[in-house]
């Protein structure tokens, strides 16, 4: 199973989906978004790797990269 590293549009919160999802919340801001592929940063195929890829982005989208 694949997951996608996706940004809030909103807040810009950044958190992982299953791959195939048509909408999720988001754990920040809680607005309920529908899923675009705009949305995804990146993918994840190995489900041990999913919270090392989030807390990189989330290091990013924070230091302002």
């Amino acid at each position: 199973m694949s997951y996608l590293v996706v940004k809030c549009p909103y807040c810009g919160d950044v958190r992982a989906v299953r791959a195939g999802v048509k909408s999720f919340q988001c754990f920040n801001c809680g607005k309920r978004i529908v899923f675009s592929l705009g949305l995804v940063l990146y993918k994840v195929d190995d489900k041990r790797l999913v919270p090392y890829v989030v807390m990189k982005f989330k290091e990013k989208v924070f230091k302002g990269c």
